[in-house]
């Protein structure tokens, strides 16, 4: 598929499987490699082979802001020996690659044009649109989808826990991810309103259940995710 097409795939797939769900990896004489996380696999499969494709002279000039990333994704690995050993650390760095390095320099150099922008637009209101409605059903039936199977969690960690009336909903993101990127679905959808006909009735109905998945989540930290987003 065309890179963008790729990266908006990539986008729309990230909340398919919750950070509980993991396999540790190792091999003669290394006890643990790493720990394969879905993210991980999500970035090794779907953007890593990108790179490959950055072979025009644009693509590969450097700018400023890829020094500023790599000096940040370098501090962050350094600062882990403060606490953790040598291993430790490279694992940690590895994973930062992964996390920060790939997808910034993938998609930096191919999300250049305006469809390509409207090809991440509708990655991201596909994610949230997921996220949100399973968020309001896991409400209305007070029972979270995520936990259910969850095979590490156990009968303690299926009991059902409320904060102000709502059910606290563990999801693939934490609290503040939740409202960040429901803040990015919004502008994904006012967007992509500007280009595609949307009725006034699905636009009431969309932003209910994107408001209501913030504050059903329990979490100040979704609200404060939100208020970065604006």
């Amino acid at each position: 598929m065309q890179p963008a097409i790729c990266i908006a795939f990539f986008i729309s797939v990230l909340g398919a499987v919750p950070d509980w769900v993991r396999h540790p990896i190792s091999l003669p004489g290394i006890n643990l490699l790493t720990i394969l996380f879905y993210w991980k696999v999500a970035v090794i499969v779907l953007l890593a082979p990108l790179l490959f494709k950055m072979q025009s002279v644009e693509r590969l000039r450097w700018t400023a802001t890829d020094t500023v990333m790599c000096m940040f994704v370098l501090y962050i690995s350094l600062m882990g020996f403060r606490q953790e050993n040598f291993t430790s650390v490279l694992r940690f760095a590895v994973d930062n690659t992964l996390l920060y390095i790939i997808p910034y320099f993938v998609i930096s150099r191919f999300m250049t044009m305006k469809i390509d922008f409207h090809y991440g637009a509708l990655g991201f209101l596909l994610l949230v649109t997921i996220l949100a409605c399973v968020y309001f059903v896991s409400q209305l039936v007070k029972e979270d989808f995520y936990q259910e199977f969850n095979v590490h969690a156990g009968w303690i960690g299926r009991l059902i826990e409320y904060r102000g009336g709502f059910l606290r909903l563990a999801g693939p993101f934490n609290g503040v991810l939740v409202g960040y990127l429901i803040g990015a679905g919004f502008l994904a959808f006012l967007i992509l309103k500007e280009y595609f006909p949307v009725s006034k009735l699905l636009t009431a109905i969309t932003f209910f259940v994107f408001i209501a998945a913030i504050f059903f989540g329990g979490s100040r930290g979704a609200l404060f995710g939100v208020c970065i987003t604006a």
